[in-house]
């Protein structure tokens, strides 16, 4: 059963949650896209005027060895286009209706 909370509801849930292990679903209509995990920071304001969480790697310590698979999903009939940036350092992706910037660092 899911339970309707409101903007401020979850930003106050999300600073409750600062310092521990989280994994991150995107998903489009039941279809899964991309995973990743790691350690949620607290809030900062170096994103603004969007609120920003930071989000770490993992260590096994910290919850790292958890089983969720961080990855990118790609669906053949999702798939609508893909590109390339500037430089070859972010690929895009998009599938479902949603985009990914994958950045190489």
């Amino acid at each position: 059963m899911r339970e309707e909370i409101t903007r401020d509801e979850f930003v106050l849930a999300l600073d409750r949650w600062a310092g521990q292990s989280i994994a991150v679903r995107v998903a489009h209509g039941g279809d899964l896209i991309a995973v990743f995990h790691g350690v949620l920071r607290g809030r900062s304001d170096e994103k603004r005027p969007a609120l920003f969480w930071p989000i770490v790697h993992a260590e096994a310590s910290e919850g790292g060895d958890h089983l969720e698979r961080p990855g990118l999903y790609l669906h053949r009939d999702g798939f609508e286009a893909a590109s390339v940036h500037v430089g070859a350092t972010v690929l895009e992706l998009r599938q479902f209706g949603v985009t990914l910037n994958v950045r190489r660092l």
